[in-house]
């Protein structure tokens, strides 16, 4: 949204929408059902649970132990918990508490700068960026590293997606790389292979 800051209800202007200017640069956004989640570039994060269209705003940033200001993820489990990716490894908002934490499982990144994360099963998987791909078993708690060395397209990942149980990696300079966790395949996809540009900024999946 760039400069637009976030928009919200108010009980004053139930049908009118206006704008709250919290943070003019916005990078992501989580909407819950009763909650939205904003991660901005320099001012942490804003939102709060929401009902009778009315918003009630508020931030976290460094002084509610959120290690960076430049949000840049969101990813909701089953538990309802948000997890977070910022330019500074990751957190979480407890569902019951609403309170922020650090993820200590997370210390063992192999880079710290996260770019998207992806909750599938009993994995969470972890775009970074300078780091490849890292996958968290939160039941094992064992962590996996899938890098260039091991056939990626790029270590510098910017999202996510799954699709019939494969994973699809976009990068910056390096393509797409479709991923089997089952058997730990690769395949790289870039302008030779028919992308119009190997520096992908998103990834999306769908059903025909």
């Amino acid at each position: 949204t760039g400069d637009w800051g976030a928009p919200h209800w108010t009980n004053e202007t139930p049908r009118q929408l206006v704008y709250d200017f919290v943070q003019e640069h916005i990078y992501c956004v989580e909407a819950t059902a009763h909650q939205i989640w904003v991660g901005t570039t320099r001012g942490g994060i804003t939102g709060r649970v929401f009902s009778d269209n009315t918003v009630s705003w508020s931030q976290m940033t460094e002084h509610d132990k959120l290690g960076a200001r430049y949000v840049k993820t969101f990813a909701q489990d089953g538990a309802g918990n948000i997890w977070i990716g910022t330019a500074d490894g990751a957190y979480m908002v407890d569902a019951e508490t609403q309170t922020l934490r650090q993820l200590p499982q997370m210390i063992r990144l192999t880079s710290g700068q996260i770019k998207d994360v992806l909750l599938h099963g009993n994995y969470a998987y972890v775009a970074t960026f300078g780091g490849g791909l890292n996958i968290y078993d939160m039941q094992t708690y064992q962590w996996t590293a899938v890098t260039k060395m091991d056939g990626a397209g790029s270590d510098f990942l910017t999202a996510l997606a799954e699709h019939q149980g494969m994973l699809w990696l976009g990068s910056f300079g390096g393509g797409v790389t479709r991923y089997n966790p089952r058997n730990q395949t690769m395949r790289v996809y870039t302008r030779k292979q028919g992308l119009l540009s190997n520096a992908i900024h998103d990834v999306a999946s769908f059903d025909r």
